[in-house]
């Protein structure tokens, strides 16, 4: 019970980061999209990367902060010893990975913006599928506890800001060359 309450509470923070994302990713598929359209292919490009490490830096630093002071986070929630513990090592290990959340996710509105947004989808399934997938095994192949479901939560975000970099390099690469 408290394992599940201290992740609930530590994941919250999550809440607060895509917001965030969106309030870049408006501006970037706006951007993006405009350039694209008029054949700015290289601007349209650089603007995707720049707004997916603006997003990329914005959720980083909220992460870095949370895992450095977690109890901040979490005494907002509960003052119970045990559900604090499980959140503070939730923020611990998924804290400093929220800047590939949030590249991923401000790459998924660039992706938008070039009207291919297919490859950034399924990034995102890999993420849930990397998390869920990993803390299964962490679980019951392991005998990892929390720590390993945190470590694959971590893992999905890493694989989620990785492949979502990979599917900007991928996707228009035909026109990017003009």
């Amino acid at each position: 019970r408290e394992t599940a309450i201290g992740y609930a509470m530590g994941a919250r923070l999550e809440y607060i980061l895509i917001p965030l994302a969106f309030g870049f990713g408006t501006a970037i598929v706006a951007m993006v999209g405009t350039n694209w359209g008029a054949r700015q292919f290289k601007r349209a490009r650089r603007i995707a990367w720049i707004g997916g490490a603006t997003s990329a830096a914005a959720c980083g630093i909220v992460g870095a902060f949370f895992a450095l002071f977690p109890r901040l986070w979490m005494g907002l929630f509960t003052e119970d010893a045990e559900i604090i513990r499980i959140g503070v090592s939730y923020l611990h290990i998924v804290g400093p990975i929220y800047a590939l959340y949030g590249l991923g996710m401000a790459l998924y509105f660039a992706t938008q913006g070039l009207g291919q947004v297919l490859l950034t989808v399924l990034a995102n399934g890999v993420r849930l599928l990397a998390s869920a997938g990993g803390a299964l095994v962490a679980l019951y192949w392991f005998g990892a506890g929390a720590t390993g479901f945190f470590i694959a939560v971590a893992a999905g975000f890493a694989a989620y800001g990785a492949l979502a970099a990979a599917a900007l390099l991928h996707v228009g690469k035909s026109e990017a060359r003009r």
